[in-house]
This record gives C-alpha cells, sequence and structure tokens, in this order.
C-alpha cells in the first residue's frame, strides 16, 4: 500500500558562526602579513649596511697593501721620515756633483710619492670614519629589526589571544543557539506528526464516508428500481425473433459496434423506473444496424421490439480503473472483457487531460492509501462508482 510522502525539515548549524570565523581568519592573515613585511624590510636594510661595510673594508685593506709596498720600496714609515729620506737623498747628489737638474727631478718624485702616501692616509681615515658610520648603522639596524620583531610578536599574541576568546564566545553562541534550534524543529515535526497523523485519520474517514453513500445510491437503486441502468440508451431493438432467439437494433459499424459486444435491453415499468429485461450479443453488423442474440432474459421478461439497449464500454470508448484487486474476475479478464466491448482499462482516474467514467471497487483494506487516493479523486472529477458485483450485471456478465 502506497503511504504519504512527507518532507520534514533537516536541523543544521548556524551560519553566524561561520561568517566570524570567516572574518576573525583574514584578520590574522593580514596581521602576520604586515608582520613579515616589516620583518623583511629591517632585513633587508641590515644586509644592505652590511654589504657596505664589506665594500669599506675591501678598500682599507687596499691601500694598506699600497702603503706597504711605498714602505717597502722607500724604508719609511711615514710622510716626515719619506721628507728626511728626500733630504738625504739630495744632500746625497750634491756630495758625488749630480747636476740640478737630476736633483729636482729626484726632489719631484719624492714630493709626488710624499703627496699620494698623504693622500691615502686621508682616504684611509675617511673610510675608518665610514666603516665606523656604517658599524653604527648596522647596529641601529639590527636593535630595529629585534624591536620590530618583539613588537610584532607581542602584537601577533594579543590578536591570537582576542581570536581565541572571539572563538569561545562563537562556540558558547552556536552551542546555544543550536540547543534553540533542535528544540524549536523538535517542536515543529511533533506539530507536522499531529497534523499529518489527523490527515491520515481524516483520509480513512472520509474514504469511509465516500463508500457508504456509494452502497446507499446502490441499495436505493434497487428499492426504487433506478439502479438496475448505469449507461444511457445506445439505440432500441427494431426486430425480435424469439423463435431463433435473435434481434435486430438499430445502431451498427458506423457508430463503432463489433461483432462479440454485449447490450443490455431494458425498458421502463409503470413507475417510470428502468426494468432490466436480457443481455443481446452482437453477431454481425451493419452500417446502421446490428444483428443480435439473446444471450438471457431476466425471469419472467421478454425482449420486445422497442426496447433500449446500452453497452456500458462502448461504443464509445468509456475508461475504467479499478480500486483494490478484483474478486469475481482477474484483471487481466476484466480488461480483455471491456476492451472487446469497446472500452478500455486504465491505471488512474486521471492521466493528463483524460478522464476515468467508472471507478470499479474491488476487495481491499481499509488502510490502503492508493485505493484512498483513487476514491477522493473520482468523487471529485465526478466519476461512477460501482462495486464489482454490480459492473457483472451491467455488462450482461450475471
Amino acid at each position: 500500500m502506497d503511504s504519504t510522502q512527507r518532507t520534514r525539515p533537516r536541523s543544521g548549524g548556524s551560519p553566524v558562526g561561520l561568517v566570524i570565523f570567516i572574518i576573525l581568519t583574514v584578520i590574522l592573515a593580514v596581521l602576520s602579513y604586515w608582520g613579515f613585511a616589516k620583518y623583511k624590510e629591517a632585513d633587508t636594510e641590515r644586509l644592505q649596511a652590511i654589504a657596505k661595510q664589506t665594500a669599506a673594508e675591501n678598500s682599507l685593506a687596499k691601500m694598506a697593501a699600497e702603503k706597504e709596498d711605498l714602505v717597502d720600496a722607500s724604508g719609511a714609515q711615514s710622510g716626515e721620515m719619506l721628507k728626511g729620506f728626500a733630504k738625504t737623498a739630495l744632500d746625497k747628489t750634491n756630495e758625488v756633483g749630480f747636476g740640478s737638474q737630476a736633483q729636482e727631478t729626484a726632489k719631484d718624485a719624492l714630493d709626488a710619492s710624499v703627496k699620494a702616501l698623504e693622500a691615502l692616509r686621508d682616504e684611509k681615515d675617511k673610510l675608518q670614519t665610514s666603516a665606523a658610520d656604517l658599524a653604527v648603522q648596522v647596529k641601529a639596524v639590527e636593535e630595529q629589526r629585534k624591536a620590530s620583531e618583539a613588537a610584532s610578536g607581542e602584537e601577533l599574541a594579543k590578536k591570537l589571544t582576542e581570536i581565541a576568546t572571539l572563538n569561545r564566545k562563537i562556540d558558547e553562541t552556536r552551542t546555544e543557539w543550536q540547543a534553540k534550534l533542535d528544540k524549536e524543529i523538535a517542536a515543529r515535526l511533533a506539530i507536522t506528526d499531529e497534523y499529518f497523523t489527523a490527515q491520515d485519520q481524516w483520509k480513512d474517514v472520509e474514504m469511509k464516508y465516500i463508500l457508504h453513500v456509494a452502497e446507499l445510491k446502490d441499495k436505493l437503486g434497487e428499492l426504487t428500481g433506478e439502479g438496475t441502468i448505469v449507461g444511457e440508451a445506445d439505440g432500441i431493438v427494431v426486430k425480435v425473433d424469439h423463435l431463433n432467439k435473435w434481434t435486430t437494433i438499430d445502431i451498427g459499424s458506423d457508430r463503432g459496434v463489433k461483432p462479440g459486444m454485449r447490450f443490455v435491453a431494458y425498458t421502463m415499468d409503470q413507475a417510470g423506473a428502468p426494468l432490466q429485461k436480457g443481455v443481446l450479443e452482437v453477431l454481425k453488423t451493419e452500417a446502421e444496424v446490428s444483428i443480435c442474440q439473446i444471450l438471457s432474459t431476466k425471469a419472467g421478461q421478454a425482449v420486445g421490439k422497442g426496447d433500449s439497449v446500452y453497452n456500458l464500454a462502448g461504443p464509445e470508448k468509456r475508461l475504467f480503473v479499478f480500486a483494490g484487486k478484483p474478486e469475481f474476475y482477474t484483471i487481466e479478464e476484466w480488461t480483455n472483457f471491456i476492451k472487446a466491448n469497446g472500452g478500455d482499462v486504465v491505471n488512474a482516474v486521471q492521466k493528463g487531460d483524460q478522464v476515468a467514467d467508472y471507478l470499479i471497487m474491488g476487495v481491499f483494506e481499509e488502510t490502503d492509501r492508493k485505493v484512498s487516493e483513487q476514491v477522493r479523486a473520482a468523487r471529485d472529477f465526478g466519476l461512477t462508482i460501482l462495486k464489482e458485483e454490480k459492473l457483472r450485471e451491467a455488462m450482461g456478465l450475471i
């Protein structure tokens, strides 16, 4: 049996906590990037200062080497000593009788050497001063880097503490709201269950009511005679041969009549109620008439000229829906018989724009939801509801 489908909400976490967590993560990333950039900048300045100091030291070393070469060549340790060497050299040249031109040349060379030595000494002093300044700068940069790292570390630790505090508050808030949400969902589920339970109970009562009304209509028809015929007249009997049990009816192949179809013959009694008289089966059809055999007649009745005839399934195609399991014939047997009489069996009261004509009640459990839905749909669309036994009578099977 089919059960009613229900859609119920599922519990889930609050999106507020996720949003706050994302914001805090972004703040932490920005702070980390800022601290790293500061550290990188300080480290770059430190490396530049070290490079300058190295260049200065290389220059000092070069000057010291040049000075040593000059000392080795002259034997002088200073400019004054070099001047003394020059004076001695000039005096010697006078003693040995060199001319004034040679003396001037030697003097010029010595003066140039002295000036070069003094220039080297000045450059050395400048380089030593520059190296000292660079050392001070390197030390300042290093101290700045350490201070920056310390400050960044303190700021980072502070922010991490704040983030931890916020995360704890978020968890507490999430837990609180989750408890409220679970409570609310439980309350709504309880209301939903109560609603569906009441709805199921009402559907059961409604189906019983509809079936009860259909039974009352059948009983009323039996008492008044109006329930004997459930189809409108399709034609009339125009000729009867009682000896051979043949009749002629005024509808033929142009109306869709085919051999094998059954028609129920009836007339109206004095009270105006339909009175079933017999069952006819078509043997041969022509365009406007059909030859039929009288299969059976009701006790004390005889099919006569002028009697009305009808076929519940056709000749204009009518649709039947079976609710529950047929008791007298299988669903396959009913389908074959109804199709042979111009009708058809379908699975639903409505399918697209197609709506059935009859709902046939078989055997079913009162809790069968599919039957319940079929009965309600038949009532809503105005189908004629018949018991299987009534269908047998209307189709001329009893």
